[in-house]
């Protein structure tokens, strides 16, 4: 079972609203995260036995992320590609799969459904 918190947020760019953070993150699998920039953004299964977690990914100064998907069950990790924007929520939804907010640079909101 999977226990998040994310200790000492700063804020990527002087005001603004998101952040990166620590991670601390318990459960029976957890892989090496040292030198990785997460955001303060994550979520766990019903189950506790997978957690979502959101790596910063800029390039060229232009803000990105990647969703992490680390599973107990599997004893792996998953990636998706690079979404460029910035992370606004990530949950999963009632068919288990994972539902992303993006916020992109122009300050269009979408939403974008994850299936697994």
């Amino acid at each position: 079972m999977y226990e998040l918190n994310f200790t000492n947020p700063i804020t990527i760019k002087l005001g603004s609203k998101y952040n990166s953070a620590e991670i601390a993150l318990c459960g029976d699998y957890v892989p090496d995260l040292t030198g990785l920039c997460f955001q303060d953004k994550g979520c766990i299964s019903n189950l506790k036995d997978e957690v979502v977690l959101v790596q910063w990914s800029v390039i060229d100064d232009e803000l990105g992320f990647v969703v992490w998907l680390i599973s107990e069950k599997d004893m792996g990790v998953r990636q998706t590609e690079r979404f460029i924007g910035c992370c606004e929520a990530i949950t999963f939804n009632e068919d288990n799969n994972l539902e992303v907010t993006v916020t992109q640079a122009s300050g269009e909101v979408n939403r974008i459904t994850l299936e697994r």
